[in-house]
């Protein structure tokens, strides 16, 4: 696997920002920069990346293309087509989004989200991203959430054919999926079933850690990696089944420290498996 941060280090030119990670030990990266970029300045990041051997994983997009409001929708469809030909051009593995909100909160969902209209507008809204740019290098994906489709992979499985478009693929956070208990106690097995049924569309991974709270009704949050109730090493070794070039992005850490102790941890948990890191 190719290991990397969601950190976006300050930084004067291209070569600088892909010397940071390769510093780090680091073999993939989120992209830097957004679709509005020039050409000239998506094919220097482009080298720089190819250069010191940084796979760049993801251009983020984060927004609701299936909103309520009108407005917001247009504005989160024309962002998603362009960081979705940004990803074309910069040949990152994705351009990940999560399918997004009819309500005012994209990253948290509600009802309607889950209704047969919600869901119509999620398919809808992903084939016209995916028709409108005609990727070539890249995929575009969404990330798993608890609340908005989809938050399981059988739910994954059920867009990718109901979206049925070559182009759309799989960014897989499963952390994000550990909303019941069932699912956080027996992480391994929920994990084994995500990678064994996506397996083969995922082009990006998340990694992270969530922790059990002690609040009613039932509590779960983020946390270091290694300081929650994940199976780190199970979560490995179903990475360990994928192709070798694929990118694990530790995310959500405070500062670089912290990402640099997640990645320390993730280095000796793999070592000690036997799983290598290119």
């Amino acid at each position: 696997m190719k290991l990397g941060i969601s950190y976006f280090p300050e930084h004067a030119a291209p070569e600088e920002w892909a010397s940071f990670f390769e510093d780090l030990g680091c073999t993939a990266a989120v992209c830097p920069i957004k679709g509005d970029a020039d050409d000239d300045t998506i094919a220097s990041y482009r080298k720089a990346a190819e250069q010191h051997h940084i796979t760049i994983a993801e251009v983020g997009v984060w927004n609701s293309p299936i909103s309520d409001n009108p407005q917001v929708q247009k504005e989160s469809l024309a962002f998603a087509q362009s960081q979705l030909r940004l990803a074309d051009k910069i040949g990152a593995n994705c351009c990940v989004n999560v399918s997004g909100s009819t309500g005012p909160k994209w990253y948290l969902g509600c009802k309607k989200d889950r209704t047969p209209e919600g869901y119509r507008r999620i398919v809808s809204s992903i084939q016209e991203i995916i028709d409108d740019v005609n990727p070539q290098n890249t995929y575009y994906t969404v990330e798993c959430m608890p609340i908005v489709p989809p938050t399981s992979p059988n739910e994954y499985l059920q867009l990718l054919q109901d979206v049925d478009r070559p182009r759309f693929a799989v960014h897989l956070d499963p952390f994000n999926m550990v909303f019941t208990p069932d699912r956080y106690f027996w992480n391994a097995e929920f994990f084994h079933d995500c990678f064994e049924k996506l397996g083969p569309q995922i082009k990006s991974i998340h990694a992270k850690d969530v922790v059990l709270g002690d609040e009613l009704t039932f509590y779960i949050r983020e946390t270091a990696i290694g300081t929650g109730g994940i199976d780190i090493d199970a979560f490995l070794s179903e990475v360990a089944g994928l192709s070798p070039d694929m990118p694990v992005i530790i995310e959500h850490r405070d500062s670089l420290e912290e990402y640099k102790q997640a990645l320390e941890l993730i280095r000796s948990r793999a070592e000690a498996l036997g799983i290598p890191l290119l």
